[in-house]
């Protein structure tokens, strides 16, 4: 998972956050109908990553800003906060650019 890890990521502009009361949303703006019903409910911890996610920034940046946030041992934040990531970037709601390292 390392290796997919390195790069740059980015919220996506085909896809639109919204908060309703104290729970995030996202929204699919690409692909059929079908795909404007799979709304993606985030928790607090997946709403501050996709905060992150604003921005440009690589995943050692993040899970730094997690660290800084959350009293969570390192290695639980890269593997949950990597595995969000890879997720977002599967369903096309973040960006990814990869880097030689």
């Amino acid at each position: 998972m390392t290796e997919q890890l390195t790069g740059v990521f980015r919220q996506s502009d085909q896809v639109v956050a919204r908060q309703v009361v104290d729970q995030w949303l996202l929204i699919p703006l690409h692909g059929t109908a079908a795909d404007l019903q799979k709304v993606y409910l985030l928790n607090d911890t997946s709403a501050a990553i996709w905060r992150l996610l604003a921005q440009p920034i690589t995943f050692e940046q993040l899970v730094r800003a997690l660290q800084a946030e959350y009293a969570a041992p390192e290695d639980t934040l890269r593997r949950e906060a990597g595995e969000f990531v890879l997720d977002l970037v599967q369903r096309g709601f973040v960006t990814h650019e990869a880097r030689d390292e």
